[in-house]
This record gives C-alpha cells, structure tokens and sequence, in this order.
C-alpha cells in the first residue's frame, strides 16, 4: 500500500495436494516435496501414492535408499505429452521395474492405516502393506493473496503455478508475457 504500485505479478507457486480419503492425517503420510527435501524422513516399507512423474521419482529415490516401495496409482503410470515426455516417463518405468517396486496400476486408495494402505484394485479390495506413505498427488494454487492484492493494486498479474500448476517452461512464458504488458 506504502508504494502504491500500478501493477503486481502474484508468483506465490502452488501448494502439495492432498487426498480426501480417512487416514490421510496420520503420521506416517508425507508428502513427497517433504521426502525429496530431507524434511521427512520415511520408513523401511513405503507406500508412495501417485503414478506422474513425482510419484515415480520418489520411489525409484526411496528405492535406491534400499526401501522396499510400492506405487499406488489410480490411473496409468506417467502421463501423456510430448515425445521427449513419454520417453522420460518409459525410462523411469523401466527403472521402477528393475528397482523392484510393486507396482499398483489403477488402483484406487481408499483407506490409510498406520501399517499400510487399502485399495481398490480391480474391484477388490486389497491392502498395501507400509508404515511409511508418500503423497505424490499433485498441487493446488496457492494464490491466498490475490484478492487482497486487488484491493490495493489496480492491475494484478497471475503466472506460475498459483495460476495452475504445471511445468516451469509455462511459468516462465507467462511470466515474459507479464513483463512485455507491463
């Protein structure tokens, strides 16, 4: 308010996402940005949730640390995108493979307990076990600031993941794109 600017750029990022399922308050569930930053650590058995990229970075990580992993993922393992994309994601495929993680291809959690997770896994109910699980489920704008920047900032910009998460080459774009206009 002191500087009364004519514009502002709100690049806050975006916040871990998280699962609206019972259990996902327990101790024991992390999430990956956590275990990547050596913020948390994890236990001998471990169940990561999510199969995009993170999901499978973090267990092909935990894997290498000599943890005993299982990936849990609702939908197809990676994601579909470019050439070069798909080919990233087949390659950590394959190293999951031989990293030896279970892995849970569409299969739904539904529950998470102290020692594991229960699933639905081509209708049928069946349990991971783990006493370590690892939220790898995306991220959600953190965008909180916004309303209160337009109420003192005439023009207020939005770029980067507090718009919409997504890849770093979309926040740069829109954020050259802000410094054009302004």
């Amino acid at each position: 308010q002191a500087e009364k600017p004519d514009s502002a750029v709100l690049a806050t990022g975006a916040r871990p996402a998280t699962l609206d399922i019972p259990g996902v308050e327990r101790e024991n569930v992390l999430q990956a940005l956590d275990v990547f930053a050596g913020r948390a650590s994890v236990g001998q058995q471990v169940a990561v949730i999510g199969g995009r990229l993170r999901g499978m970075e973090i267990a092909h990580m935990l894997a290498h640390e000599g943890k005993q992993v299982s990936l849990i993922t609702a939908n197809h393992l990676g994601e579909d995108g470019s050439p070069l994309e798909r080919n990233v994601y087949y390659e950590l495929r394959q190293k999951l493979i031989e990293d030896r993680v279970t892995l849970y291809i569409h299969a739904k959690a539904l529950e998470i307990l102290e020692n594991g997770v229960y699933v639905n896994l081509d209708r049928e109910l069946t349990f991971v076990p783990a006493d370590s699980v690892v939220l790898a489920v995306g991220a959600r704008p953190e965008n909180s600031l916004l309303e209160g920047l337009k109420q003192v900032v005439p023009e207020v910009y939005v770029v980067g993941d507090c718009l919409d998460p997504r890849y770093i080459k979309e926040a740069i774009n829109e954020g050259a794109e802000v410094g054009r206009r302004i």
